[in-house]
């Protein structure tokens, strides 16, 4: 299915960091193959980035089909109090790599109007139940992939990795370990500190149910609802919770953890099975590992990057069961689910180490299952359709 529009450039502006300059990347080339669309991508930390902008819009501002931003960074180009584009005319998208839930520090009218790009139904549902504005909000239930598929799995290919489990993410959030997160909640009210504390326990194992429907459950039993910014808090906690259960549950096995920080008494005992590398260098190992272990960040209605990065390499991906990972694969056909509740994850895992074919078993069967689905595409082609519209009913400045 194709989407007629006439504008071909979109122009994404970005913070400048590993992730959106990683983004930028896949995104210019599936767009060019899959949408005949050029992007141009400006980083507002470039000390450039102005003058690039102006260029741009100078020499085919007409041909510019919407702005795309990363987290809100289009915010930071302003004249006084308009932003880009008030400024334009040309529409924004805001595309969000997170829980709607840290963005409320960006939030003002000058967003109205405007299309927010959720990843997942749940972030949606959120989005049109807290978000004080009048944009426009769909779903993108998987970031488009930031490499070209490596094609169909080789048994051979695949016996030549690294027997090993590799967790390419973090042990803090925003620099904040679990003992951190753990002080920030308890350094809330007395009655909000209780209430955060309910919802961190009803919610450290529940991968399908969103953080904010476990809260409304909670409220509707009596308790008050948790404030958006105790929210996060828990948001913390939880994430940086579930990925400490993990490494530890699985830390015996052989396994390699990308973190920046490692908690001194797994440092202690078991350092050669940390390294601290950055996005770029992270990227590569996919390739090089039979086994790719994802922790979803409370987003049950998203495909993260981790599964798409994993599963595009054929390794196999390792994950907790959110909603939709629940609705595309099935455990132990094309994907290992792990739950955070259960005390022989390393047993499950190390079944799969010891059995290269019943591995490879499941990239094959991901190959399948994924190369069924289209949802990274019709949500595109979705939010292209209501960017076209936009185009139609207001004029260019």
């Amino acid at each position: 299915m194709s989407v007629p529009h006439v504008r071909r450039t979109i122009v994404f502006i970005h913070g400048g960091n590993e992730i959106d300059a990683g983004t930028a990347n896949g995104l210019r080339g599936v767009f060019a193959t899959e949408f005949d669309l050029r992007l141009e991508d400006v980083s507002v930390v470039d000390a450039d980035s102005a003058a690039r902008l102006r260029a741009i819009l100078d020499e085919r501002g007409d041909d510019v089909f919407f702005f795309l931003s990363s987290n809100f960074w289009a915010l930071n180009v302003r004249d006084g109090e308009k932003l880009l584009h008030d400024i334009t005319g040309i529409p924004l998208v805001v595309l969000l790599h997170d829980h709607p839930a840290y963005f409320f520090h960006y939030l003002s009218p000058s967003l109205d109007g405007t299309i927010l790009f959720a990843p997942g139904d749940d972030a949606v549902d959120f989005v049109e139940k807290h978000y004080p504005v009048r944009a426009r909000v769909l779903s993108n239930p998987s970031f488009l992939p930031r490499r070209v598929d490596a094609g169909p799995p080789d048994f051979e290919q695949f016996s030549g990795r690294k027997n090993v489990l590799l967790c390419p993410f973090n042990l803090t959030i925003f620099g904040s370990n679990m003992d951190r997160a753990w002080a920030s909640i308890k350094a809330l009210p007395e009655r909000r500190m209780r209430r955060a504390i309910r919802l961190v326990d009803a919610s450290l194992t529940d991968c399908v149910t969103p953080l904010h429907v476990i809260s409304e459950r909670i409220a509707s039993s009596g308790d008050p609802e948790i404030a958006v910014e105790d929210l996060r808090l828990v948001l913390d906690f939880v994430k940086v919770w579930r990925r400490d259960r993990l490494v530890r549950a699985i830390i015996d096995l052989p396994v390699l953890v990308t973190s920046e920080y490692v908690p001194a008494d797994l440092e202690l005992k078991y350092p050669e099975k940390f390294a601290r590398v950055t996005v770029d260098e992270t990227l590569p190992l996919y390739r090089s590992f039979r086994f790719v272990v994802n922790s979803t960040p409370l987003l049950t209605g998203s495909i993260h990057d981790r599964v798409v990065q994993a599963m595009t390499n054929n390794a196999v991906c390792v994950s907790d069961p959110s909603a939709i990972l629940q609705k595309y694969f099935q455990d132990g056909r094309d994907i290992a689910f792990v739950d955070y509740a259960s005390a022989d994850i390393a047993e499950k895992l190390a079944a799969y180490l010891d059995d290269p074919a019943r591995a490879f078993s499941l990239t094959a069967n991901a190959y399948e299952t994924r190369h069924k689905q289209t949802w990274s595409r019709e949500s595109y082609e979705a939010l292209f359709r209501a960017v076209a519209a936009l185009n139609e009913s207001r004029p260019r400045r």
